[in-house]
């Protein structure tokens, strides 16, 4: 084993491999301890010059063989430490202690040294990828919450939009109701016009069925009357209508004379005699004549009026038709008697025909008989 160690200086022992880092941290302590002993040795104690001069030598030397034996507690434990692990301090070594077991321990710190220097450049090498980890968790972690406070914001503006669109939706379903209910409302009323309308209709055809009748019974020469009058009347707006038109032509006519008469006496007061010459050559303008006479006759869609004007000539109208049908039946009833009573004559003249009829039938046999037979005697 020692012959292979020194063969390869470089080889770190295996005993030193495991417990690598706590060599280092009991190490770290002692030397903490040297670096305080030798800034004890060289620094004074410090204070005011009142206070220095009148500290008492005695306890200055108590605290100081108390810091003394604290530091030889402390080596001792790191050095029986080391002795439990087997492995040798870093310190003067033993004058006991050979040139080769010198060199040995030499070279074994040294390669103690290199483990630790790589080790640490390994754990500043992982220090180093843990914090750019950190530092890219960290950016992905506030890139996280920007995205959260935008996926928030963003359900927010939902929620906000989903709010107004309910509101919307229940402004609108209350609009479509109360719009179904106008709606049930004028069909109601549409119901209700058109039961009136078919009311009405069944109305208008019984009173026309009446106006029928009642036309029926009145005199053809009230017709014509009315017929006459309503000629009149058409006749009294055409020539109304005509005369009017007159006036406005007439009108229209002097407004021009009087717009051409002061247009000539203008052109005369701004213009020489010449232009005014020519300009009275022209002459004013004449409105032409239209003709009045094609105006139509127009009707007013009047209703002639009713030929009866009270019950009373309805009921006496009445009268006289009922008097009349029964005139009238009085004389067919006439006519029918008649009618039977040369029925029944035609009757009794056929039967004494027919009677007379076979009598010569009866005859012409007989005849005919006594013609055979006188025939036959002759033969």
């Amino acid at each position: 084993m020692r012959k292979s160690v020194i063969e390869n200086p470089f080889r770190i022992p295996h005993e030193l491999e495991s417990n690598l880092f706590e060599l280092r941290k009991d190490d770290k302590p002692c030397r903490i301890t040297s670096s305080i002993d030798r800034n004890c040795e060289k620094e004074p104690m410090r204070g005011t010059g009142a206070r220095s001069r009148n500290l008492d030598p005695k306890n200055d030397t108590k605290r100081t063989q108390h810091s003394l034996m604290d530091t030889a507690k402390k080596v001792t434990s790191f050095e029986t430490s080391y002795k439990d692990k087997g492995i040798l301090s870093r310190h003067r070594p033993d004058s006991r202690m050979s040139i080769n077991d010198f060199v040995t321990k030499r070279r074994e710190m040294l390669l103690l040294n290199m483990k630790v220097n790589t080790q640490q450049e390994q754990i500043e090498k992982l220090r180093q990828q843990a914090k750019d980890r950190e530092n890219a968790l960290k950016a992905k972690e506030d890139s996280l919450d920007e995205k959260i406070k935008r996926f928030d914001l963003f359900m927010k503006e939902v929620d906000d939009k989903a709010l107004n669109t309910e509101r919307m939706a229940e402004g609108e379903y209350a609009k479509r109701a109360k719009k179904e209910q106008e709606l049930k409302t004028l069909k109601h009323q549409l119901e209700n016009v058109q039961s009136d309308i078919a009311k009405y209709t069944k109305t208008l055809d019984e009173l026309l069925q009446f106006k029928q009748v009642v036309d029926s019974l009145t005199p053809a020469s009230w017709f014509d009357d009315c017929l006459a009058e309503k000629r009149k009347r058409q006749q009294r707006r055409r020539r109304d209508r005509i005369n009017a038109r007159k006036e406005a032509f007439l009108k229209q006519k002097a407004d021009a004379e009087a717009a051409e008469n002061r247009s000539s006496l203008s052109e005369r007061r701004a213009k020489n005699a010449k232009v005014a010459d020519k300009t009275r050559t022209a002459g004013p303008k004449i409105l032409p004549l239209p003709d009045f006479e094609d105006e139509p006759l127009t009707s007013s869609d009047e209703e002639y009026p009713m030929y009866f004007q009270s019950p009373d000539q309805l009921l006496d109208r009445f009268s006289d038709l009922e008097n009349e049908n029964l005139c009238y039946a009085k004389e067919v009833n006439e006519r029918e008697a008649t009618l039977r009573e040369l029925k029944e004559q035609i009757r009794v003249t056929t039967n004494k025909l027919d009677s007379k009829a076979n009598k010569a039938d009866g005859f012409q046999n007989a005849y005919s008989t006594e013609d055979n037979a006188k025939s036959k005697q002759h033969i």
